[in-house]
């Protein structure tokens, strides 16, 4: 079950982010019936992660610079070991932009109008009811795999 959910994560939300705009994400959760602010935030969080991936290469390449060679050589417990040092830059330079994105968004008075209005209109198409449908399918397998694997488990 935990793999399924992992697979659900790092592999359909990387497919989302690099295959819609961002503007079209924004508005689809909202037609959904999520606040204009709780979208942009899902949004924002989900556009920084190709920065995340560029910015752990520019860690892991600095740490290479000064010596480190864990990640070319290393065994693999030496390497799972290494990848969390690169946590605290990371978790550092995010803070850094989310304090821009914060600033920049108090600068242009985010939020201050309570009605949104938008400029374009999205409708959905034959390809988005496919995942749609998919996405519906997958979710019932995994949760009727939950469902009864709890109950083999309490029944043995």
């Amino acid at each position: 079950m935990i793999s399924c959910r992992i697979v659900c994560l790092t592999v359909l939300l990387p497919v989302l982010t690099m295959t819609t705009e961002v503007r079209h994400l924004v508005l689809g959760i909202t037609r959904l019936g999520f606040p204009y602010r709780a979208a942009h935030v899902i949004t924002s969080t989900l556009n920084m992660i190709p920065s995340f991936k560029e910015e752990v290469i520019l860690i892991m390449d600095a740490r290479k610079l000064r010596g480190v060679r864990t990640f070319e050589e290393g065994k693999f417990f030496a390497k799972l070991k290494e990848y969390s040092s690169l946590a605290l830059p990371l978790m550092i330079k995010a803070m850094r932009k989310a304090q821009i994105a914060g600033l920049a968004m108090d600068a242009r008075a985010f939020g201050a109008n309570k009605t949104r209005t938008w400029l374009l209109e999205i409708r959905m198409s034959a390809p988005d009811y496919a995942v749609l449908v998919t996405g519906i399918l997958y979710s019932i397998m995994i949760i009727a795999c939950n469902f009864f694997l709890k109950r083999s488990i309490h029944v043995s």
